[in-house]
């Protein structure tokens, strides 16, 4: 995102640290958020040009005022990037845009975080003409002005998470054309205006979890073709409309975890065709049924854990040829039917820990050739079959608090003398015999 050579301003506004007056080091591609303010993570952060300036604040109420020798710079055009870090620290941007947007003509990143912010003045950032990063996260703004970001129009990540937002101005967005990362999580929104994202086509990564949405609108994702990253984990959903995610075709990645989702729809993943990782874990779901994945053809990672799931049906992920990762765990599955898993010809690590599991078959597991981990903790399994090991390529087992054994198998070696009370018509074989056997 940034050229190589380029000046960089952390400032460090933390009383009780105390830090060398400056650490040169040079910017990298890798990245450019920082959320530590210790010096050795400094340190070890060799992708910026930076001066790292401590300043500690003075008098009863913690303030923080920058002043003019605190903004040195042998060219004032190459500073592309300011940085505040602040504990428990109140810090005032009456100034900011004249003495930092103005002074600093070319600046890209700003990041003010943990600062205390209750509000963010108009005029702030009027003058960062050339800002692509902004980053107000961990502070207690509770509004935000529809002008706010009207002179920045060349914005590409925005992060307001974790403060204390209700409501969103409309048009807040409409001027941010480039913007391909939106941060909004641990907020206080139940919901955001119909037309809030209408000019964020460029939109990638949105990030809405934690805050105190119930439902969906049907139009507030409608013009985010390229988005690849949905977020609505932690919030209070429990319905969304069918066509909710129609619009998502480059959808990579949803998370929809911590909700009170009672079932699954399947118009809501119709036009998915390039999902590869969902998670529906921790909410109401009682019942799954085959046509609920069909569309998900390229999904590589599913988690339905902690849900109430009691049965599944032996044709439920007969599309998932590419998952390799299912979460089953924190159920109350007591069955697995045969060939359940048989279409999984991919999958590689399979969670079913804390069901109602009493018996596995060995055709449970069938056609599992790349099957490298198995979590059955915490059911009442009483036998297992012998033959699942020797028909996949399972590395790792893990078999703690069940009828027939309390061990933790981590290697296939120690299946043999660790398990034995676990399997059915099991003569117990010499570690060394036993790996030959197998490999």
């Amino acid at each position: 995102m940034f050229k190589n050579s380029i000046i960089c301003l952390i400032f460090l506004l933390k009383s009780s640290n105390v830090l060398s007056d400056t650490i040169q080091c040079q910017y990298s591609d890798q990245g450019y958020k920082i959320y530590d303010t210790s010096l050795e993570d400094y340190k070890r952060l060799t992708g910026y040009g930076c001066n790292i300036i401590n300043i500690s604040p003075a008098g009863l109420e913690h303030q923080i005022e920058i002043q003019g020798k605190h903004l040195k710079s042998n060219n004032d055009n190459d500073v592309t990037f300011v940085a505040f870090f602040v504990d428990e620290t109140y810090i005032n941007l009456e100034k900011f845009g004249s003495q930092f947007c103005e002074k600093f003509k070319n600046l890209q990143v700003v990041q003010i975080v943990r600062g205390q912010i209750r509000e963010v003045q108009l005029d702030s950032l009027k003058n960062c003409k050339n800002l692509k990063y902004l980053d107000f996260s961990e502070n207690e703004i509770r509004e935000v002005s529809e002008d706010l970001l009207t002179g920045n129009t060349k914005l590409t990540q925005l992060s307001m998470q974790d403060n204390k937002l209700k409501l969103i101005p409309e048009n807040w967005l409409i001027n941010q054309k480039d913007l391909e990362e939106l941060w909004l999580g641990s907020n206080k929104l139940k919901n955001l205006p119909t037309n809030f994202l209408k000019s964020a086509t460029k939109l990638k990564y949105l990030d809405l979890e934690s805050n105190e949405f119930e439902t969906l609108s049907p139009k507030m994702l409608e013009n985010l073709q390229k988005l690849e990253i949905l977020n609505f984990g932690s919030n209070k959903i429990s319905e969304i409309p069918q066509n909710a995610f129609n619009s998502l075709t480059n959808l990579k990645s949803l998370s929809l975890n911590d909700n009170k989702l009672h079932s699954i729809s399947p118009g809501w993943f119709s036009n998915l065709k390039n999902l590869e990782s969902l998670d529906l874990s921790d909410n109401m779901i009682d019942k799954i049924h085959k046509d609920d994945f069909e569309p998900l053809t390229k999904l590589e990672s599913l988690y339905i854990n902690g849900n109430g799931i009691k049965s599944i049906d032996s044709n439920l992920f007969e599309n998932l040829h590419n998952l390799k990762y299912l979460g089953l765990a924190e159920n109350e599955i007591s069955e697995l039917p045969a060939g359940v898993f048989a279409y999984l010809v991919n999958l590689e690590e399979l969670d079913l820990h804390d069901n109602q599991l009493t018996v596995i078959h060995a055709d449970s597991f069938g056609h599992l050739k790349n099957l490298y981990k198995l979590t059955l903790q915490d059911n009442q399994i009483e036998s297992f079959d012998k033959r699942i090991i020797d028909n996949t390529a399972i590395y790792e087992i893990d078999m703690r608090n069940n009828e027939c054994s309390n061990e933790y198998v981590q290697k296939r070696n120690r299946i043999g003398t660790k398990l034995s009370s676990c399997f059915e018509n099991y003569e117990p074989i010499a570690d060394d015999k036993f790996l030959g056997d197998i490999f």
